[in-house]
């Protein structure tokens, strides 16, 4: 094997190990916490606590740190230092439109967090700001003033968090080493990655963009 490829392919398990360790944290609160679904909305959606708390935390920081990296991956000269939230989603969707488009599975439903990811401009045509990603909201508030926010730190919120998160991870081990396998073959504990599985016979599941 190649050096280069062997250091991708143990970079890509590194970050995905990381999240299937945040994603056994989420698991565990199903022993206390209904996470089911009913007529398309989570019973116990609001349900707030210090874990949802430090998971969308994590997720959230994870999603940042992994964004930056496929944004230079797709462009050389990004600046991770200088970056925010809307200069990698400009980024990231201007490249891969269709990451919007994924979906997540879950014992309860089929989720599609990225769904309303997008970039709009202000009322004065000034500033660009993000929309559809409510749960990076919930972080930047939760960081910024937890007391205050806590009702934020909820189980939709962890949920969807880690969801955006494992897309992310989808993507970036696809443009490392060109597949998914890893994530078959380390499932998570909660999400079920529903591309490039064998068991889809009509293979139309391909990861969007790809």
């Amino acid at each position: 094997m190649n050096p280069s490829n062997s250091n991708q392919s143990e970079e890509v398990i590194h970050y995905w190990d990381y999240f299937r360790s945040l994603c056994n944290r989420l698991e565990m609160t199903r022993q206390f916490i209904d996470h089911s679904v009913e007529n398309g909305v989570m019973r116990n959606a609001n349900v707030n606590s210090f874990e949802f708390q430090q998971l969308i935390m994590l997720a959230s920081a994870e999603f940042e740190n992994l964004c930056k990296i496929i944004c230079l991956h797709i462009d050389k000269s990004f600046n991770v230092k200088t970056s925010n939230i809307v200069l990698i989603s400009k980024t990231i969707l201007n490249k891969y439109p269709k990451i919007t488009e994924v979906k997540v599975g879950t014992d309860y439903c089929v989720l599609q967090p990225l769904n309303n990811w997008a970039i709009i401009k202000s009322s004065n045509q000034e500033t660009e700001n993000v929309i559809g990603i409510e749960w990076w909201k919930a972080n930047n508030s939760i960081k910024h003033e937890s007391f205050n926010n806590f009702h934020l730190a909820t189980l939709e919120n962890a949920v969807n968090s880690l969801a955006s998160l494992m897309v992310v991870e989808l993507y970036l081990i696809k443009l490392k080493i060109n597949s998914v396998n890893e994530s078959l073959e380390k499932p998570c504990s909660y999400f079920e990655n529903l591309y490039e599985s064998a068991r889809f016979i009509d293979n139309e599941k391909s990861l969007p963009d790809f």
